[in-house]
């Protein structure tokens, strides 16, 4: 499957399209650290299970991004 995003923004004109298209490109490397977090044994328990509610809390789940 191949998508293709474009955004046409002016980023002088509207600095929030500039942040949110930032947020967008780093979202892969952001759920590789939680997925790090959560399941990495050298992260202390109480710590990966406080990241992996917060993660449910927030709708993220590993399975429908790691498949």
């Amino acid at each position: 499957m191949k998508t293709r995003l474009t955004f046409s923004y002016d980023p002088e004109c509207d600095p929030v399209g500039a942040e949110r298209v930032r947020r967008m490109m780093k979202a892969d490397d952001m759920i590789y650290v939680l997925w790090h977090l959560v399941h990495d044994d050298t992260v202390p328990e109480d710590t990966r299970r406080e990241v992996a509610a917060w993660c449910h809390d927030n709708n993220i789940h590993f399975e429908e991004l790691y498949t």
